[in-house]
């Protein structure tokens, strides 16, 4: 798992958190209202998405995003 707004950090971790529940540890986390810097968090995120090959399909992707 890694962060698509941060290329730092490629491994975070799901954690359970007293407080959040559970979460990822280390996630770049953005408070925003405003649509247009929404709209270019998405863009930026889809641009470093990767994709991989799988068994069942060359051009498949495996790749998630959460908003």
């Amino acid at each position: 798992m890694k962060d698509l707004l941060n290329d730092k950090n490629d491994n975070l971790d799901l954690r359970e958190d007293a407080v959040k529940g559970v979460c990822v540890a280390g996630v770049m986390e953005v408070m925003t209202t405003n649509t247009e810097e929404i709209v270019r968090y998405m863009l930026q995120g889809n641009r470093a998405r990767t994709k991989e090959r799988t068994d069942a399909n060359d051009a498949s992707s495996r790749s998630h995003a959460v908003l």
